[in-house]
């Protein structure tokens, strides 16, 4: 396992936590947060301004929002502001927003982050047959359910040429990709047709 990160104290200007990471490359990157409460749902325009300063200082990269649901003091959970916070960003940034129950649990919230930060994912195998499903129509995109279809039925993209270039074939796609648009089966034909010429 990775050594984690030590913490440290600095004066930050546009964020409230910086979270040590590293990067696939090794180097050191931080994830930035801004810590929010429902007193600060109360000035939207400077917590705007705030959140697209974080969001824009990294190209929204590693940056997030740290919520206090429960006040000292206050007979709120904070609830209801959280979801108005996530609503108001969720248009324009995409980030993950935490919601902290109290100020003292900071920390086993903060810390599971940190560990799954630091965690490198291992690289997610392509299926280069299905990804050049969408290529292989003319016509309008291909849907993802006429995808699946002839991924399911075709198992390469060799054997979705021989589909399409025989009739029993292109009988075959024509029954299946029936719906939701008839002319789907007709678009992955007329591709095949163009790519070889049919005798």
């Amino acid at each position: 396992m990775e050594k984690m990160p030590k913490w440290k104290e600095a004066t930050l200007n546009t964020h409230d936590v910086s979270l040590p990471m590293q990067s696939k490359t090794g180097e050191q990157e931080f994830f930035r947060f801004l810590l929010l409460s429902s007193i600060d749902m109360q000035t939207i325009v400077d917590l705007s301004a705030r959140v697209e300063r974080l969001y824009h200082q990294t190209g929204g990269r590693n940056v997030g929002v740290i919520f206090l649901l429960r006040e000292e003091g206050s007979n709120d959970n904070g609830l209801e502001e959280f979801m108005d916070l996530q609503i108001s960003l969720m248009p324009a940034f995409k980030m993950p927003i935490l919601p902290l129950i109290s100020v003292p649990q900071i920390l086993s919230i903060v810390q599971p982050f940190q560990r799954q930060l630091c965690i490198v994912p291992s690289s997610k195998r392509v299926d280069s047959q299905y990804e050049l499903l969408p290529f292989s129509h003319v016509g309008n995109t291909m849907t993802e359910h006429t995808r699946n279809i002839l991924s399911d039925i075709c198992h390469s993209v060799p054997e979705l040429a021989r589909t399409a270039s025989t009739t029993d074939g292109q009988k075959q796609l024509r029954e299946w990709l029936s719906e939701p648009n008839s002319e789907s089966a007709q678009d992955v034909i007329d591709f095949w047709k163009r790519e070889y010429l049919l005798e």
